[in-house]
């Protein structure tokens, strides 16, 4: 998770917000709570899973 982390703050990751920004249609949604829109905000620190290791 750290590696990709790290992708995604150095802009080298795609996530589903990325591939959207560049024309692909997808249904958007986060692979780790299938909730909310996968972007970078969400994946570092809003997903309910996220926060369980934050915490």
């Amino acid at each position: 998770m750290a590696a990709t982390n790290l992708k995604l703050l150095r802009g080298v990751g795609a996530n589903d917000a990325d591939f959207q920004v560049r024309g692909f249609s997808l249904a958007s949604q986060c692979y780790m709570c299938y909730y909310e829109v996968e972007d970078l905000e969400h994946i570092l620190w809003s997903c309910k899973m996220v926060e369980k290791i934050w915490d």
